[in-house]
């Protein structure tokens, strides 16, 4: 999609591994997951940077 790996997790996952595992810069990460998160596509868990895709 991107030029990357892509893969989706079947539970939570951290941001900072989200950040090393496609490769980009924590500032890009962090805006794709807002934009998701919007969607209703990603969820953050409270008190936590830790997205989840929703079924």
């Amino acid at each position: 999609m991107f030029g990357r790996r892509c893969a989706i997790a079947s539970g939570p996952i951290s941001f900072d591994t989200i950040v090393e595992a496609s490769g980009l810069e924590a500032g890009t990460v962090s805006s794709i997951l807002l934009q998701l998160e919007l969607l209703g596509l990603v969820s953050l868990k409270q008190g936590l940077k830790t997205p989840v895709i929703l079924s």
